[in-house]
C-alpha cells in the first residue's frame, strides 16, 4: 500500500509539474547529461528505471528538477553539482545516487553561489566511501547566499571521507543559509558528523525531526554531530533517535548566541556520557537491543531500523519507514 501511495504521489506530482513545463523523459542508455544541459527552467527530467553516469561535476545554468519516474528508483552515478548564481532551485527527487565524486553539491573558493532551494527528496544517497557530504561551501566570494537545504524522505550512508555527512561549511566561507530541514529520514555510516558550520551566519535555522541516525561519527572526530558554534545559528531536534560511534561523542555544539531545542529524541547506550546532549534522553540499551536489525547500510536485506525497545515502540520516534 505504501508504494502504491507513492506511486500515486509521483503521477500526481508530475501531472502538475507538465502543466508548468515540459516533462522530458530519459531512459536507459540516453545521455543523462545532454537531457539536462537541454532543460528550460520550467522543465521537470524524468528519468527511467536503469543505471546513468554524470560524468563529469555539472553546472547549472537554469532550475534543474530531476525525478526518477514513479515506483522506480534509477542509479545515478553523481559527480555533483555546481549551483552557481543562474539557477533558483536544485531539487532531486526519487533517486538512488551513487557518489562518484566527494560532494554532491560543491562551492569551491572561486565559485559565486545565490540559490533559493537545495532540495533532495525520496532519494537513496550512497556516498560511497568516496563522499564527505551533500552540500559543501567554501567559496570566499562576495555573492554566496543559500535560502533553504532541504533533505527529506532520503537515506543517506557510506559517509566515508572526511567530511561531515549533510553540510560542511567551511572556515573560508562567505556563505549565508537561511535554513536547513533533515526530516523523516535515516543517516548511517558517518565518519564524522552531520552538520559543521565553521564560518559566523547572521541567522540560520536547522530544524531535525523523525530522523534516525546511526553509526554516526565512528571516527571519534571532535567537531560534534552538529557543530553550529559560529554565529546565530538556532537548531531543533525532535522525535528522533541517535546511535553514535567513538567513545567520546559530542551531540550539538552551539554558540552563545544560538538556540538549541531538544524534544522526544533518543540515543542508544554505548556510551557512558555524551557531551552537549542539552536534552537527548537514554534509551533502554545499546543500539542492538533498541533497534531490531541495525547495520550500517539500510537498504540492504534483512537490516532494519524498526524500534523494539518497549520504553519508545510506538511512541513514532525515528523514520517513519521504519514503523
Amino acid at each position: 500500500m505504501k508504494k502504491i501511495a507513492i506511486i500515486l504521489s509521483g503521477i500526481v506530482m508530475l501531472t502538475a509539474l507538465s502543466a508548468q513545463g515540459k516533462v522530458i523523459r530519459v531512459s536507459e542508455g540516453q545521455d543523462l547529461r545532454s537531457a539536462m544541459k537541454k532543460t528550460s527552467p520550467a522543465d521537470t527530467l524524468v528519468v527511467g528505471a536503469g543505471e546513468y553516469n554524470m560524468v563529469s561535476t555539472f553546472t547549472l545554468s537554469g532550475d534543474l528538477v530531476i525525478m526518477g519516474a514513479p515506483g522506480e528508483k534509477p542509479v545515478v552515478h553523481c559527480t555533483g553539482f555546481n549551483v552557481g548564481t543562474k539557477a533558483s532551485k536544485l531539487v532531486l527527487e526519487g533517486l538512488h545516487i551513487v557518489y562518484d565524486r566527494k560532494y554532491l553539491v560543491y562551492a569551491a573558493d572561486t565559485t559565486p553561489v545565490n540559490i533559493d532551494l537545495i532540495a533532495v527528496r525520496d532519494c537513496i544517497v550512497d556516498q560511497n566511501q568516496n563522499g564527505g557530504s551533500i552540500v559543501l561551501n567554501r567559496s570566499a566570494m562576495k555573492e554566496n547566499r543559500i535560502g533553504k537545504i532541504e533533505i527529506d524522505n532520503c537515506v543517506v550512508f557510506n559517509a566515508i571521507q572526511g567530511s561531515h555527512g549533510v553540510l560542511n561549511v567551511t572556515t573560508e566561507s562567505t556563505v549565508e543559509i537561511g535554513s536547513l530541514t533533515m526530516t523523516n529520514s535515516t543517516f548511517a555510516d558517518f565518519n564524522r558528523g552531520a552538520v559543521i558550520i565553521s564560518k559566523p551566519m547572521a541567522e540560520m535555522k536547522i530544524t531535525v525531526s523523525n530522523c534516525t541516525f546511526y553509526n554516526l561519527n565512528h571516527s571519534d572526530n571532535s567537531g560534534g554531530i552538529f557543530r553550529v558554534d559560529k554565529g546565530k545559528v538556532d537548531i531543533s531536534v525532535s522525535k528522533s533517535i541517535f546511535n553514535f560511534g567513538g567513545e567520546s561523542p559530542k551531540f550539538i555544539v552551539v554558540s552563545g548566541s544560538g538556540k538549541a531545542t531538544v524534544t522526544d529524541s533518543y540515543r542508544t547506550t554505548e556510551q557512558r556520557r555524551v557531551i552537549g546532549e542539552l536534552g537527548l534522553q537514554p534509551a533502554s540499551g545499546t543500539a542492538a537491543q533498541v533497534f531490531k536489525a541495525p547495520g550500517n547500510d539500510p537498504t540492504a536485506d534483512g537490516v532494519s531500523f524498526q524500534i523494539i525497545d518497549p520504553k519508545l515502540a510506538g511512541q513514532k520516534i525515528g523514520d517513519p519507514r521504519w514503523f
